[in-house]
């Protein structure tokens, strides 16, 4: 599929930005995102993008975290 479309994944602000991209990662494995959300769902019951936005938010500094915490029980009464 990426050979049909001409992908440039290297080239995208994410991933230059990010480090390596899902899509990176599963080109470099030769597996499909559907495989590798199967491995982490049978790891973590996690999507892929759902563990990764975990180590994002982790790498937050504590503060900012406790505001969205704060913000999140407003809105959502937890």
């Amino acid at each position: 599929m990426m050979g049909d479309w001409d992908f440039a994944v290297e080239e995208w602000v994410c991933a230059s930005a990010d480090g390596v991209s899902v899509e990176e990662t599963c080109a470099r494995l030769n597996i499909s995102l559907a495989k590798l959300n199967g491995f982490f769902r049978e790891y973590c019951r996690r999507s892929v993008r759902e563990f990764i936005d975990g180590l994002k938010l982790r790498g937050l500094k504590p503060f900012l975290v406790g505001q969205i915490r704060e913000a999140a029980s407003d809105v959502w009464g937890k």
